[in-house]
């Protein structure tokens, strides 16, 4: 199996789209920062469960996130704990405010 049929078959249903298109890279980050953002430190099973991506995606999403300290990772009780950062709270915060003041134009008559 090629590197991108291997890709391709880590993508659940959770990984595209209402229109069936893939979601961006950015899509995903945002998946991972809202999981950790509602429910607080996280173990990477859980956070995996809660988005639904494979363990592969997941360590890659956190691991982008941890570069750019958006989250953090930590040993509590021997555990590995993932947490969201304050500035991991604020990129929160701008993308729940952008998808409010976000529009879809329809009226397609116009053209």
């Amino acid at each position: 199996m090629n590197s991108a049929a291997f890709e391709n078959a880590q993508i659940s249903r959770k990984h595209k789209n209402r229109d069936g298109s893939l979601k961006s890279k950015l899509e995903l980050y945002e998946n991972t920062l809202e999981a950790l953002a509602g429910n607080g430190p996280m173990k990477l099973e859980l956070i995996m469960n809660n988005c639904c991506f494979s363990r592969a995606i997941t360590l890659e999403n956190l691991s982008f996130l941890i570069k750019n300290n958006l989250v953090e990772k930590r040993t509590d009780n021997f555990e590995l704990i993932y947490s969201i950062t304050k500035p991991g709270e604020r990129v929160v915060s701008f993308f729940k405010k952008a998808s409010i003041h976000s529009f879809t134009f329809t009226d397609h008559s116009v053209i």
